[in-house]
């Protein structure tokens, strides 16, 4: 059952979890290569995917949310949209495996304090990467991964597809910090004509900026995802990111650092926030990309209805009067770049990480990179 589940946006990690060890994970990772026939057509080798896939879930931390039960779900995500909801058929196997292994590798070693507390305790992590400083450590968590022989699941490519796949996961990752957003959208919004007229072609010829574009927009949903899922599950996803939220805002009190507004408990509402969540962030983007791929309208059903339970949720919690004088910033708005291309901002946004070259001395060697950041 839990095989046929995978296909599916019903899919529970929490029960899944609950039942089974974490190995039983990592096989179904394993499994999801599989059925995107990555393995036997680029001739991966099973093992080392395996052993990366282990390796991997090591590396993410006991932490509220942003932990590896939440890299599943998104890579599960991702495995549902390119497997049944045919988004599949506008990549090669390459953009493919590198928007799974980017699904998968996207939070390693997440601290559950954002980049915005690493710059309030200038941590050495913030130091080394002075934009995207999280994403720029998970990446590079990703690259140390890769440079251990063990986990070359890249081993045997020819070197210029390696550097391709590489750069695209780097960027994919990297995509995933709130402040690339806006430039996502321009862009899809720029060339939605041009990728629907694409959609329809049994073989689309997407040049490699506008494919980076659709995956990481693609890694964006798979991220954004809590609310696609069925009510019972979607709640359990916005308590664990709220009980982050706010463990980072009694942080903040402890240490007197100032304490983010929309991350206090004593000042945010987490129905209205779940709502800001859809209406602002999860809808616009959706929305967009089901114009290009037409069975994402499945997805924006359920979120539409989730926003309709917490709406009533909100309008219960309303009658308190404390609530309604409260007022604070959305913790889903972020401050946007301005760079109007994308492939350059996120090549700007790592600029810091060229400094690492993966060899014996390298800051990522440890089991645990957790000393860079808090």
């Amino acid at each position: 059952k839990d095989i046929e589940r995978l296909s599916s946006l019903k899919f529970d990690v929490f029960s899944i979890s609950e039942d089974h060890s974490i190995e039983y994970l990592h096989l179904l990772t394993l499994l999801s290569f599989k059925k995107l026939d990555l393995l036997d057509t680029l001739d991966i080798s099973e093992y080392r995917l395996y052993t990366f896939i282990c390796y991997v879930s090591a590396r993410y931390r006991d932490v509220p949310f942003h932990n590896f039960s939440h890299a599943f779900n998104v890579f599960q995500t991702l495995f549902v949209y390119l497997t049944t909801y045919d988004i599949q058929h506008v990549f090669n196997k390459l953009d493919i495996l590198a928007v799974s292994i980017a699904a998968l590798c996207h939070d390693l070693d997440h601290p559950g304090l954002n980049n915005l507390f690493q710059s309030k305790i200038k941590s050495r992590i913030s130091y080394l990467h002075r934009s995207s400083s999280l994403e720029n450590h998970h990446y590079l968590n990703f690259r140390y991964l890769l440079s251990r022989e063990e986990c070359d699941i890249f081993e045997g490519f020819p070197q210029q597809y390696k550097d391709k796949l590489i750069m695209d996961i780097r960027d994919i990752i990297l995509s995933t910090d709130l402040a690339v957003h806006g430039i996502l959208m321009n862009k899809l919004e720029e060339r939605q004509e041009h990728f629907i007229e694409e959609y329809k072609n049994k073989v689309p010829t997407l040049d490699d900026d506008d494919k980076k574009i659709l995956l990481c927009s693609l890694m964006e949903l798979c991220d954004l995802s809590n609310e696609i899922r069925p009510r019972d599950i979607s709640v359990k996803w916005s308590a664990l990111v709220m009980e982050e939220f706010f463990s980072q805002s009694a942080l903040e009190k402890e240490y007197e650092l100032p304490v983010t507004p929309w991350m206090d408990s004593d000042k945010v509402l987490i129905e209205q926030e779940q709502i800001n969540f859809i209406e602002k962030l999860c809808l616009p983007i959706y929305t967009i990309m089901e114009s290009i791929f037409p069975k994402l309208y499945h997805p924006i059903k359920t979120m539409n209805v989730n926003k309709g339970l917490w709406e009533a949720d909100l309008r219960k919690v309303s009658t308190n009067k404390k609530a309604k004088r409260l007022s604070h910033r959305s913790i889903w708005q972020r401050k946007q770049i301005k760079e109007e291309d994308l492939s350059k901002a996120l090549m700007l946004r790592s600029s810091q990480s060229a400094r690492f070259d993966f060899g014996p001395n390298n800051a990522y060697k440890k089991e645990s990179s957790s000393c860079l950041v808090m």
